[in-house]
């Protein structure tokens, strides 16, 4: 998001506004997902409202997988059924 910001975007748009409500501490930080399960202990999740809807970012600090593409799949795989 961070890199897309700055496009003149409904990407880059979204993306800034989006930014601008986790950057200004409008997002709450979660210990339970939507599902009620709980966030892995070293995992940030943090939800806001955006366009009225409720909205969350994940953000794992430790790896098992050692590539990129891998560490993408490792987080898809242990949270998209769960948001």
């Amino acid at each position: 998001m961070i890199d897309q910001r700055t496009q003149l975007t409904e990407q880059g748009r979204n993306a800034e506004r989006i930014l601008q409500k986790i950057e200004g501490d409008r997002a709450v930080g979660k210990k339970i997902f939507p599902d009620g399960s709980s966030v892995l202990q070293g995992d940030l999740l943090a939800s806001f409202t955006f366009d009225g809807a409720s909205a969350h970012i994940f953000k794992r600090k430790q790896f098992m997988a050692q590539t990129a593409h891998t560490r993408l799949l490792e987080v898809a795989s242990s949270t998209a059924w769960r948001l």
